[in-house]
């Protein structure tokens, strides 16, 4: 896999020696109190995107994230000394592809993301990407995965894909649950594979999704090992005008999974449109972002996105969390995007979530918090 990674980072740079290439990032600075501790960062996110011709296209896109506080915090859940440092710079890959475009196929090679899903909160039948649970600008997020996209664009409007995934990348988590974990050989057998159709019915985006690979979570044996057992699962998604009512949007999205243990569903349902002049949304969910089938929890999210005025953007998010077991949890949070120009951005939020011993807001609790974050875009 790291001579394929190899191999894309010589395309790409082959690509931009003969393209004049297409600029734009920004620069942060986030300053965050969570867990009684102060944490500080600048990031720096650049993406370049070139084109050649009418067929090919490369995209380059990565994060420059430096912390005292982020290191030593690191190295002390994770019991690695060497990376508490004075300083440390941390750079991410977001995507690196090379991308081909013809009349009615598409090839696209290297780091990048899927747009699997309908919610604009989290996508469970999105299970060929990992999440990332670490990231103190907005955890948790979704991570790229490495691989080749093959997509067949037919004349009616609708499109078949083919993802490929060789090698298989964990949830990323602060800290490992155990030092007792079997890892995902990098062989041939142990590749993921995801399929998807979408097209449409009627006034309606449909589509139909499956995954084959490995729970991206870590799941405990009864010996106390921990490791990503292997699932298959089918699903699909529907978005489109709520009946005789086209105000509003109606979608949803589900997964079936099929385990050893039996078979497991996870999904969601939603609705959303203007409310008073604010977009508003309103959803039910069985299974959250980092659960393992078998271990799916129910929540209901009510979020809000308002304009407070032309330079003010106001967005919340509230949560009820219920086990099967009937323990509760709660979750909120919101922020401010002022902007008092179009290439500068100050952000303050905050974050709560709280519930029973073993449920998911509960285990969430450690970030509690608020945060101030300042953007440049170039």
């Amino acid at each position: 896999m790291k001579k394929i990674f190899v191999y894309a980072v010589i395309m790409i740079l082959a690509v931009a020696a003969f393209a004049a290439p297409q600029l734009s990032g920004n620069g942060g600075y986030v300053f965050r109190y969570s867990g009684g501790k102060i944490i500080q960062a600048v990031r720096d996110v650049n993406t370049y995107s070139m084109q050649v011709g009418d067929s090919f296209t490369a995209k380059i896109q990565f994060t420059l994230m430096e912390s005292q506080a982020l290191a030593d915090s690191f190295a002390f859940n994770c019991n690695a000394p060497l990376f508490s440092q004075s300083s440390m710079a941390n750079l991410t890959f977001n995507e690196l592809y090379l991308l081909y475009n013809g009349t009615d196929m598409g090839i696209k090679a290297g780091k990048f993301y899927t747009s699997w899903g309908t919610s604009p909160i989290a996508n469970p039948v999105n299970l060929l990407e990992p999440y990332d649970f670490t990231d103190i600008f907005n955890s948790p997020v979704k991570k790229s995965i490495l691989g080749v996209q093959l997509t067949h664009w037919f004349k009616d409007g609708s499109s078949f894909e083919a993802d490929i995934v060789p090698t298989f990348t964990p949830d990323a988590f602060p800290k490992l649950p155990s030092t007792s974990i079997e890892n995902v050989l990098q062989t041939p057998k142990n590749v993921q594979i995801g399929a998807r159709y979408s097209g449409f019915m009627g006034n309606y985006n449909v589509a139909v999704d499956a995954y084959h690979g490995f729970v991206h979570t870590y799941v405990p044996t009864a010996s106390g090992t921990f490791y990503h057992p292997g699932l298959n699962a089918v699903g699909g998604e529907l978005s489109g005008p709520v009946p005789f009512y086209s105000d509003y949007n109606l979608y949803g999205e589900g997964m079936v999974s099929l385990k050893a243990n039996g078979v497991n569903f996870t999904g969601l349902v939603g609705v959303n449109g203007f409310i008073f002049g604010q977009m508003t949304g309103l959803e039910i969910v069985r299974g959250l972002p980092g659960q393992a089938p078998g271990n799916f929890e129910n929540a209901a999210f009510l979020y809000i996105n308002r304009n407070v005025n032309s330079n003010t953007v106001f967005n919340g998010t509230a949560a009820i969390g219920l086990t099967d077991s009937g323990k509760t949890g709660y979750f909120a949070t919101g922020y401010l995007n002022y902007h008092p120009t179009q290439d500068l951005s100050l952000v303050v939020g905050a974050n709560w979530s709280s519930g029973e011993k073993g449920e998911y807001f509960e285990s969430q609790s450690s970030s509690n918090g608020f945060y101030l974050k300042g953007i440049v875009y170039l």
